[in-house]
């Protein structure tokens, strides 16, 4: 028996992002940010507004100048800036995602998406993972830390 179906049907989420992105040891970076920043209440909470967050892995992270990263981990409001330029109001899938701009948690400011080469991009960083469903959003996987 075959059943065709108009619209991709995605597993039933069971954790908050914040829990979903504690599970995967590729987030412990962002994770301990978002714990630093006091940040993971609100990517662990179900309300009326869903979140997409770009989450950059560990290796993402890896790459910045280990200077430039110890000045920020300092200093809790840039820690807060930096993550809320990955994070935008509603669950955004792949779909969502080609030739948009959606406004980021950080003051408005804009995430670009756009398609190099058959592979969607995020600002300068690649999407290497993503439709990652959670009970209050989605989580989209970049390599690269949006700054």
């Amino acid at each position: 028996v075959i059943h065709c179906v108009k619209e991709v049907i995605y597993a039933i989420p069971t954790g908050s992002i914040f829990e979903t992105l504690s599970q995967e040891n590729r987030f412990s970076i962002l994770v301990d940010l978002l714990e630093a920043a006091e940040l993971a209440a609100a990517l662990n909470t179900t309300s009326a507004d869903a979140l997409t967050i770009f989450a950059p892995t560990d290796a993402a992270f890896l790459k910045l100048p280990r200077s430039g990263l110890e000045e920020i981990v300092e200093d809790k409001q840039a820690v807060t800036d930096l993550l809320f330029n990955h994070v935008t109001l509603g669950t955004k899938l792949s779909p969502d995602l080609t030739f948009k701009a959606f406004k980021s948690l950080n003051r408005g400011n804009e995430i670009n998406h756009n398609i190099r080469k058959g592979q969607v991009y995020v600002g300068d960083a690649k999407l290497i993972d993503g439709d990652i469903i959670a009970t209050n959003g989605a989580i989209q996987v970049i390599d690269t830390v949006l700054l």
